[in-house]
């Protein structure tokens, strides 16, 4: 499972066009946050690169999308550390989860 909307549509109360609506936003900005990423690994700024992908793992967490959340937290140790190598390495994976997540929401 990609994201968990059942556990997503518990928190929110049971509305479930908020959740509709919560779901679509993400959608939309999930891979606009992972296009600055991606731009950030390119010029290897680390300390942009730390704060993007915690950014991007946040809103992972707050749709249970543990996948996400937990390349993007690697993603964002890389960043911290200032490995740029690794953060180049992570990547690939991390925009495959993040494409695979968003079709998921948009089912």
């Amino acid at each position: 499972m990609l994201f968990d909307k059942a556990q997503l549509l518990d928190d929110i109360g049971g509305d479930d066009e908020l959740v509709q609506r919560v779901l679509d936003c993400a959608a939309a900005e999930i891979p606009k946050e992972v296009e600055k990423l991606c731009a950030y690994c390119s010029g290897g700024d680390t300390g942009a690169i730390h704060l993007q992908a915690h950014g991007i793992k946040s809103i992972a967490a707050d749709l249970y999308a543990h996948a996400l959340r937990d390349i993007c937290g690697k993603m964002e140790a890389a960043g911290k550390d200032g490995d740029l190598e690794q953060a180049r390495t992570l990547l690939p994976e991390l925009e495959k989860v993040a494409e695979m997540t968003v079709e998921a929401i948009r089912g």
